[in-house]
Order: structure tokens, then C-alpha cells, then sequence
């Protein structure tokens, strides 16, 4: 592991956080440590990994990772749709709405009722005669 490099591989950030690969992974589905793709390639920031060991001591841990992962998440647009059109000295015009469309009910046709098959009757065998 070269010590003035900023970005560490998996099996470095494994080495330097004294875990093994699953647990990485682990830790990245739960969204505990947060990657840097670059490419195809998953890399961790060591800054990052240095926040996460500081904010993993003492009993309230959990609750400060929780925090700083909040502060880290990007906040999602709200608005999905294009802009709201303005005029000058207007309020802005909002789109008009649009019902859904009713759902069609589809009626089925009951099964018909099927009897259990019976099972053929053996066949009574023949009187042999030796």
C-alpha cells in the first residue's frame, strides 16, 4: 500500500480496516462506507474511512455514523417534471392536472366444475391352466 496514495483498492481498505472482503461488501450494501467508482473500479477514499473509525467509537457510534451519512447523501431533486412556466409580475402557472384512467375490470368465467377422475377397474384374469 503506497502511503501517499489517497484512494485505496478493496483489498487495501480490507488491510486497512483489518476486515475481510464480505465484510466490505457487507458494509456497502448497509451504506456504511460510500465508494468512489472511477470507471469500473471501486476505490475508497482514505479521508472517508478515517471518518467512519472515528465515528465508530464509544456507545452512541451508531447514532454519529447515521449523521454523517446523511450530511454525505445527496439530497434528490423534488421536482420530476419540467419547470413551471412564469410570466413577469405572475405567479408561476401550475400544469393542469391529469386524471388516471380507470382500471378495466376483467370479469373471469368460473371454472367449471371437473369430476375426479375414476380409475379403470383391473381387468379379472384369465383362468390358466397348466
Amino acid at each position: 500500500m503506497d502511503e501517499t496514495s489517497r484512494l485505496l483498492t478493496v483489498k487495501e481498505t480490507c488491510t486497512y480496516l483489518r476486515i475481510s472482503a464480505p465484510t466490505l461488501y457487507r458494509m456497502l450494501e448497509r451504506q456504511e462506507l460510500v465508494p468512489v467508482k472511477i470507471g469500473k473500479r471501486t476505490l475508497f477514499d482514505k479521508k472517508d474511512l478515517d471518518v467512519y473509525i472515528d465515528t465508530s467509537k464509544g456507545p452512541k457510534a451508531g447514532k454519529l455514523r447515521r449523521q454523517v451519512r446523511k450530511k454525505q447523501q445527496i439530497k434528490p431533486e423534488t421536482s420530476l417534471g419540467p419547470e413551471p412556466k412564469t410570466t413577469p409580475e405572475t405567479k408561476p402557472v401550475p400544469e393542469p392536472e391529469t386524471k388516471p384512467e380507470a382500471k378495466s375490470k376483467i370479469r373471469r368465467e368460473p371454472k367449471p366444475e371437473t369430476k375426479p377422475k375414476e380409475k379403470p377397474k383391473p381387468k379379472p384374469e384369465p383362468d390358466r391352466l397348466f
